[in-house]
């Protein structure tokens, strides 16, 4: 504490400060020191130095003394001096008056004597003095030791206060404070906060016995204990885990909010005033939000609520929400926990909801993708997600829907920034893909420098749009990291993105999303460095960053890694740059369209990310062709890439495009050399150099993409076609394999590059030069393959079911909804969500709404499509593929007849504007212990059979020539049980039908049951009222179109064997016309036709009527017909010119009951020719009645199997008709 040196000397600021408002804080001292100069100066001018009563000091003195401090000669002639005697005490000690005038009382001698004394004495006590302060100098020198003994010096008593800041430096004090400081600094340091600059004591510091351990533990400190532990523990751990977990992407696990240094999840709801109920028994309890916020975000059952400020303390904790009920207008109204408070509500309690921390990591986290330069076409660096940064991901996006000026752009909010719009079309291409919107949003996001990159990302519908921050949210940095979506000014995409969930919602990144390598987790990524304006610098008008203080190359900074500025003084120079080059004092970076031009502050930072691989590094290498390559990531974080392949020769004739784009694990690996050859038929095969051997060939003739085998069947090339027709010639391609990538590294991406063009390569449409990129995903999602799994439990479980037993099909719905044609050339396709297998790998497909298909140029160019899902999960749609090289006879097929996908349907546009009707091509392979795969099995329980209905598997079966051409004439097998026909079911292929015996029931059913309603020209014949018609392309309720009913499909003929037909019991029978077999289908008279071989035949039927018309009251006098309706077993022909041929039937084994018309139950049609019909050992009752409807009675007409009138009534041209060993009961 200062005090005044008033009187001996005048007071400076020292002693009393100065004192500033708002600056200076008033403490004690300076309240003492203004007390300290006033206590002085009252001392010096003691009580009353006024005098009289309003006087002043000044006044006083001005009575006695001039302005120069003389006494005033007035002053002296009333203090009467001169005029009265004059004493010692009068006089001056310095008046010079003789002594011869004074009466002294002591000789001056006498004095002189006294003062000599006195001076000695003086010069002694000096001299003691000057001995006292050497020895006092001594005593308080810093370096005198052993000056007190500690005994002598006492400490005040003091109260103990803990502290979370540990003192770890000797502040100035006295020896009392300092105590006091290590009492409550050091001994009661709380621990709160504790690092390497706050603590009271380090391990180190803390001695270990190590005799019973230094075999294990060498040290003798606590920490270097703890440290050989750990060493010890830590690599056991280590080793733990790489036994029993392979390198991968961890799926769940829990998140934290970094950047706020919070171990919560996301705010869904903030701090609001709660209200609950009393506590009960109950194990759940409702709790009510009293003023109805808005949620961020929806909550969820399993986020979290925490009471945050109740007076009992054991209520302010976090509960598991078990149910959440929002208001009409999506507000908070309550939220049901597990378990709840113990005590009653107390008024103003909050609490807030946060999402849980347990849940699914960052989907997008480690993916790849092409990052694009400025103006430049080369495209040098793949970059990776950052694992922790905030990420939005589309739901079932819909590409194909994009309308370039109506509907092509999303608006993004960049951490809280004003909204960005960037646009989505690619004119460059017809057809919008993910790939297009990716590459459209990349670019823009490399011009305009934004802080994020867009991503294609492999999930449950096939493949989403994800686009992630660069930099993730972490406590160091300056903002919050956030992307939002909000709705475009015009021209929103969202909807058709799938992102429209995401609107005015915004995503933050969280920290935890871990993967793992060699037996450890990894929670960071991106090596990020941060610079501020002390250490680095902007070159204004240039694009280069000068250091400071920072050394780039000593600091691990590279070529390709990304710049990220923030806060420069001009806002243009903010944003995401890539490093072009460096040294160890510059970086220069890519050019983005403009020179940097600000400048750099205190609130200022730059970040470098280490999160591309900078496959660039390959550019301009002397390769006549194109390399495979791998990007991974290592354990020390780092991205890498490696050359798998190099591939010489191009797969390019006339329109035919392909490139080899992937290979199975452990193929074309270092040391192997193939040859992939595609000829002029579209066929492929690998050939391996030098042997010569070759693997099977396959149709690559359609656009998709290929798997090509090597010649042991067990490895193969992903060979990627667009085309619009064969081959014009063989082209061939040579591959030559590198080191695959190491288990030891995680796997990300493999793309393939161009040294040439320095760019990888994507697209293969014509005429854009592959200028869309394209990677194909290969993170590993989980941590659990093939080296952790027993050998024998692969082989049985997984490997065994999947490679020997399983196809591709559908296990449960995923069919197609509506396909409308849009009379533009395009359709409009809606296919529903499902449950299938492709390859033994099962796949939930969520399905599509409203997909746009360009099968044709205009409604002019139809071409007929497949739709199916192929080895992704990916619905898939391509025109028919014509495989004739001739050009004379067109054949199509499937284009996905040699791809592995699960068929769905099959389209014929009519290009005007009509709702179609696709073809449904679902093969159902749910329960395949009931199913016997060597047939197209119908089943009325579906478990059990592929179909339920029997026109839905001959429409299935008309197909599957065509999806699979090496195949043979299908089959179709009827299950027992009664199956209902409803519409005649046209057989216009080869095909054998077959039931289980006599217990496959066929019956009519709907509008077949009314076949008088299609009698055509008013004639009751009903011809058209079949249940099986085997014929051509005709109308089957249209007689009219039969005259051209022959297929030119029908080669090897028709078979129907082992069932009944049963007309249905009761009045539902009553108005059946027609047949049901009706054979049109003509036979070619040239024996050197193929078509002069087709056969049909009807074996071990039962066609059984139920007796409509056969009394007596209803014969048509001696015809012996019965009253119509009625209905034929079998009826071939059609009443046509003879020079038309029918015939090469046999009807054998079968059993007639009520069929017919009364004159026979096989209706040969009438005035046609007939060659080779047999019709052999069947059985015919109650077809054919003598007039007296007695049976046994032999009176009347005489027929058995043939129908009467074929014979007679309107003759035929028979070659060849044998009706033998039948048996019928007209004959008793």
């Amino acid at each position: 504490m200062a005090k005044s040196n008033y009187p001996n000397k005048l007071d400076t600021s020292v002693e009393i400060p100065v004192i500033r408002d708002n600056i200076t804080e008033i403490g004690s001292d300076v309240l003492n020191s203004l007390r300290s100069a006033i206590f002085n100066i009252e001392k010096a001018l003691g009580i009353n130095p006024q005098g009289a009563t309003g006087n002043t000091v000044a006044a006083r003195l001005s009575n006695a003394l001039d302005e120069n401090g003389n006494i005033l000669k007035e002053a002296l002639d009333r203090s009467n001096v001169l005029s009265g005697p004059i004493t010692d005490s009068d006089v001056s000690k310095v008046a010079a008056i003789d002594e011869s005038k004074l009466r002294l009382n002591y000789p001056t001698q006498l004095l002189q004597d006294e003062i000599s004394v006195l001076d000695n004495k003086i010069e002694l006590f000096i001299a003691t003095l000057e001995e006292l302060n050497a020895i006092l100098s001594a005593h308080v020198h810093p370096d005198a030791v052993n000056r007190h003994y500690a005994q002598a010096i006492t400490a005040v008593a003091a109260d103990v206060e803990e502290s979370s800041s540990a003192t770890m430096t000797l502040e100035d004090g006295s020896l009392q404070e300092v105590l006091e400081e290590i009492y409550n600094a050091h001994i009661n340091y709380t621990g709160e906060g504790i690092e390497l600059e706050n603590n009271s004591h380090q391990a180190l510091q803390l001695f270990y016995n190590n005799d019973d351990t230094s075999d294990l533990i060498p040290s003798s400190s606590v920490q270097g204990a703890i440290d050989d532990l750990a060493a010890l523990e830590g690599q056991s751990v280590r080793n733990s885990n790489l036994n029993f977990n392979s390198n991968g992407i961890v799926r769940t696990g829990s998140v934290y909010d970094e950047f706020e240094d919070e171990d919560v999840g996301t705010i869904l709801v903030e701090a609001n005033l709660i209200t609950y109920d009393a506590p009960d028994d109950s194990s759940k309890h409702i709790i009510s939000f009293s003023e109805g916020p808005t949620p961020l975000a929806d909550p969820k059952p399993f986020d979290v609520l925490t009471i945050l400020d109740s007076p009992d303390e054991d209520d302010n904790k976090e509960y598991v929400i078990s149910k959440v009920e929002l208001t009409v207008d999506g507000d908070m109204n309550n939220v049901e926990v597990f378990g709840g408070p113990s005590y009653e509500i107390t008024v103003g309690t909050t609490a807030k909801i946060t999402r849980s921390i347990y849940s699914t990591y960052n989907e997008n986290g480690l993916n790849c993708a092409v990052r694009p330069r400025y103006l430049k076409s080369n495209t040098p660096d793949i970059q990776v997600a950052h694992p922790n940064a905030a990420t939005i991901i589309s739901s079932g996006i819909k590409p194909e829907n994009l309308l370039d000026g109506s509907v092509d752009t999303i608006a993004l909010e960049i951490d809280g920034g004003d909204s960005v719009e960037i646009p989505l079309y690619n004119s460059n291409y017809e057809n919008q893909t993910i790939d297009t919107i990716v590459h459209a949003i990349n670019e823009y996001v490399v011009e305009n420098k934004l802080n994020i990159l867009a991503y294609k990302l492999r999930s449950l519908r096939c493949f989403e749009l994800a686009i992630s921050h660069i930099l993730p949210n972490f406590r160091e940095d300056s903002k919050n990291r956030t992307i939002k979506l909000v709705e475009a000014s015009s021209n929103d995409a969202s909807e058709i993105l799938g992102m429209s969930y995401l609107l005015d919602r915004e995503v933050e990144g969280s920290a935890g999303n871990a993967y793992h390598i060699n037996g450890r987790l990894y929670e960071d990524f991106g090596q990020i460095k941060e610079y501020s304006s002390s250490s680095v610098s902007i070159s204004s008008g240039t694009t280069d960053i000068d250091s400071i203080t920072a050394e780039f190359i000593i600091d691990g900074v590279r070529a390709g890694d990304l710049c990220v500025i923030e806060g420069s003084s001009d806002s243009d120079d903010d944003g995401t740059y890539r490093i072009h080059s460096l040294d160890n004092d510059i970086l220069t970076l890519d050019s983005s369209g403009s020179a940097l031009s600000g400048e750099l502050s205190e609130d200022s930072s730059v970040f470098i990310v280490r999160c591309t691989a900078p496959i660039g590094e390959m550019e301009f290498e002397e390769i006549d062709g194109l390399i495979m390559i791998d990007v991974f990531v290592d354990e020390e974080k780092n991205i890498h890439f490696q050359r798998k392949a190099e591939m010489t020769g191009t797969l390019q004739s006339g329109t035919f495009y392909a490139v080899v784009s992937d290979t199975s694990a452990g193929f074309i690996v270092d040391g192997d050399d193939y040859t992939l050859h595609v000829d002029s038929s579209g066929m492929a095969y690998l050939e391996q150099n030098p042997s010569g051997s070759v693997g099977a060939e396959v149709f690559v003739g359609g656009t998709g993409r290929y798997k090509v085998f090597s010649n042991d069947g067990m490895a193969y090339v992903v060979l990627d076609v667009y085309t619009t027709d064969l081959p014009t010639g063989s082209k061939s391609c040579n591959l030559v394999g590198y080191n695959s990538v190491s288990r030891s590294v995680l796997h990300l991406c493999r793309g393939i590059y161009s040294s040439k063009l320095g760019f990888i390569l994507g697209d293969l449409t014509p005429g854009v030069g592959g200028a869309i990129p394209r990677l194909i995903d290969k993170r590993t999602t989980g941590t659990t393959d093939d080296t952790i799994i027993s050998e024998p439990f692969l082989e049985r479980y997984i490997q065994g079911p999947r490679n020997e037993l399983r196809g591709s099909g559908i296990i449960r719905a995923a069919s197609i909804d509506s396909a409308v044609d849009n009379a533009d050339g395009t359709c409009t396709i809606t296919v529903n969500p499902g449950v299938l297998v492709v390859n033994g790998v099962r796949f939930e497909y969520l399905g599509v709404q409203e997909l746009l298909y360009r099968y044709g140029e205009d409604e002019t160019d139809l071409n007929n499509f497949y739709i199916a899902l192929d080895g992704f999960g990916c619905l898939t749609i391509e025109n028919e593929v014509d495989t004739d090289t001739t050009g004379i006879a067109p054949t199509f097929v499937s284009p996905f007849s040699n791809q592995v996908v699960a068929h769905l349907g099959y389209v014929e546009p009519d290009g005007i504007g009509s709702t179609l009707t696709p073809t449904d091509l679902r093969l159902f392979v749910d329960h395949l212990d009931y199913k016997i795969i060597a047939d197209i099995t119908v089943a009325n329980d579906q478990r059990f059979g592929h179909f339920t209905d029997i026109k839905t598997a001959v429409d299935y079966a008309r197909m599957f020539s065509k999806m699979f051409p090496d195949m043979g004439t299908p089959s179709v097998f009827i299950k027992e049980g009664v199956y209902e026909v409803s519409e005649t079911i046209l057989i216009d292929f080869d095909l054998e039908i077959r039931g289980s015996g006599a217990n496959t029931v066929i019956q009519r059913s709907g509008d077949m049951l009314n076949a008088t309603m299609l009698s055509h020209a008013g004639d009751s014949y009903a011809i058209e009222g079949s249940v099986f018609l085997v014929g051509g392309d005709v109308d089957p309720y249209d007689y009219n179109t039969f005259d051209s009913g022959s297929s030119d499909n029908i080669v090897n003929g028709v078979t129907f064997k082992d069932f009944t037909y049963k007309q249905p019991d009761g009045g539902a029978s009553d108005a059946i016309e027609g047949a049901v077999i009706n054979i049109i289908q003509e036979v070619n008279n040239d024996p050197s036709s193929e078509y002069s071989n087709t056969m049909f035949r009807v074996l071990n039927v039962n066609f059984l009527g139920i007796g409509r018309g056969a009394t007596a009251d209803t014969v048509e006098g001696v015809s012996g017909r019965w009253d119509e309706p009625y209905e034929m077993a079998i009826r071939l022909g059609y009443g046509a010119d003879k020079d038309e041929y029918f015939g090469n039937l046999v009807v054998d084994g079968c059993y007639f009951s009520f069929m017919g018309f009364g004159d026979g139950a096989v209706y040969l049609d009438r005035g046609c020719v007939y060659k080779n019909v047999i019709i052999t050992n069947n059985i015919s009752m109650k077809t054919s009645y003598s007039a007296s409807q007695v049976p046994g009675d032999t009176s009347g007409y005489s027929y058995g199997i043939v129908s009467n009138e074929s014979l007679y009534d309107v003759p035929s041209d028979f070659y060849g008709l044998i009706e033998a060993g039948n048996t019928s009961d007209d004959q008793y």
